[in-house]
């Protein structure tokens, strides 16, 4: 049953709006900590009260007696009438609703302010004995004579000599609850605007939190919906708005990441194309049977070329791919940067003297190691290399050289070919972007290699820096973290 009930209450609580459940918390806070505090005034309020009218009730009767002592003996000596006595004490006694009575040694009542009042003997209540005892007391008891709780005080009354008798005063009980009970009121009126207050503030504190978690989710929504220019108002600089700021940031960002893979794949799109396109006319070409054999020859040549040129697209896009679902955590290991330059120097030493370009190295003896992969590295430096050669005319130079600065390696491809214009610089580095496209694809160049050549020396923890002239060449250097074997 017990878990039955858990379950239930679970239920209903995870059920709720986050502004419910806020409120409701703050609700039951305030109520609980305002009715403590509203208990615990109300009862010394109350204590205070009741001790304070006790207390003038019992000062105002030892002022009755001693004021009025002297006249209470000559009216015992001289047989004078209570009258004037009686009239003074109403006197005193008018508009409080208090009642004085006098009471003989003998505990008989001499005469009362209260006409319901009819002669009679006493007891020994415990405001008389506490008089005769010459001290203060007061007692809370049912009057018969108004049928009512009243409060009892007493004072004794002395001659000169002896004691005349006792002086009891008492007022309705009724004038301290009312007077109690209206200090309750204020006290709960009080705490009840002090509640309202604390939960009006509470909801507006749940709304303004509220409010900009709904923007955030509806902008999540619409997000996830295809609405990539989606963005939400920053309202504030706590953690809401930081949040609101962050969320923006992403959104951009991932607008940007698919604006960027819509772009890649349309330009993979369109680089298929075009030898896809090529190979299925020169295909219809050679299913003429009338066609010419030194045509047919050239046809099946530029069939084989444009399957090569595909091939290397494909190749590059696969590599580019793995690149970019390569974890940055993936394992690097100590590679001799002087030995991958050798090797790749080598590689394109025959190309460029066919082309008439002079390909050089420049390299310390000992090794200069950096974490890589030695294929990746080997890869970033034949990209550079092909395009340098690809891009300086015959008689010109490409040098290769790497160095040791300041704790760092740096590798520099340098040519001195066409150069970059510097408005394409920023962006040579992204997938299918050519300087000049007619004669990148006359070359046989996709627009890929720098892509790659930026995302392995970033996996690398390098940065890559780039200088061109127009008509003077271009340099690219390479600056990774240097380690040891």
């Amino acid at each position: 049953m017990r878990e039955r009930l858990v379950e239930v209450w679970r239920q209903f609580w995870w059920d709720r709006s986050l502004a419910t459940k806020f409120v409701t918390v703050y609700f039951i806070v305030s109520l609980v900590l305002v009715a403590a505090l509203v208990w615990r005034s109300g009862s010394q309020i109350a204590s205070a009260i009741e001790e304070e009218i006790e207390h003038e009730l019992e000062i105002e009767a030892f002022i009755i007696a001693g004021t009025l002592g002297k006249d209470f003996e000559d009216m015992y000596e001289y047989g004078q009438a209570p009258g004037r006595l009686l009239a003074l004490m109403q006197q005193l006694g008018e508009g409080t609703e208090s009642r004085i009575s006098f009471y003989d040694r003998s505990l008989n009542l001499v005469f009362s302010t209260d006409p319901r009042v009819q002669p009679h003997q006493t007891e020994m209540t415990t405001e008389i004995a506490a008089a005769l005892a010459n001290s203060e007391q007061h007692a809370i008891r049912y009057d018969p004579w108004t049928q009512e709780e009243r409060l009892f005080a007493a004072a004794p009354v002395f001659g000169e000599e002896h004691l005349l008798g006792v002086v009891q005063i008492s007022i309705p009980w009724r004038r301290v609850q009312t007077r109690i009970l209206a200090e309750w009121t204020t006290l709960l009126f009080t705490g009840g605007v002090a509640i309202l207050l604390n939960t009006l503030l509470s909801l507006f504190l749940a709304r303004s939190i509220v409010r900009p978690l709904r923007e955030l989710t509806q902008a999540a929504r619409d997000l996830a919906g295809g609405r990539l220019d989606r963005r939400v108002p920053v309202r504030g600089r706590d953690e809401v708005g930081t949040l609101a700021v962050a969320f923006n940031e992403m959104a951009a960002r991932l607008q940007e990441m698919i604006e960027r893979e819509r772009l890649f794949i349309a330009n993979a799109s369109h680089e298929l194309r075009s030898p896809l396109t090529s190979i299925q006319l020169r295909a219809e070409m050679l299913r003429e049977e009338t066609l010419p054999p030194e045509r047919r020859r050239r046809y099946i040549e530029e069939l084989h070329h444009e399957a090569q040129r595909l091939h290397r697209l494909a190749e590059r896009l696969l590599s580019l791919s793995r690149l970019n679902m390569r974890p940055e955590t993936e394992a690097l290991h100590p590679v001799d940067a002087v030995a991958v330059a050798r090797h790749v120097v080598d590689a394109f030493s025959l190309r460029a003297a066919r082309k008439g370009v002079t390909l050089t190295l420049d390299v310390p003896e000992e090794p200069l190691w950096i974490l890589a992969t030695p294929e990746g590295l080997q890869e970033i430096l034949m990209n550079l290399v092909d395009n340098a050669l690809k891009h300086t005319p015959s008689g010109g130079r490409v040098s290769v050289r790497v160095q040791a600065v300041n704790g760092q390696v740096q590798v520099q491809v340098a040519d001195t070919g066409e150069g970059i214009p510097e408005a394409d610089i920023p962006h040579i580095f992204e997938p299918f972007y050519r300087v000049d496209k007619a004669r990148s694809r006359r070359q046989g160049g996709s627009g890929l290699g720098l892509s790659i050549v930026k995302r392995l020396v970033d996996l690398y923890g390098g940065r890559i820096e780039v200088q061109s002239t127009l008509g003077q060449g271009t340099q690219f250097t390479l600056i990774f973290p240097a380690t040891s074997p």
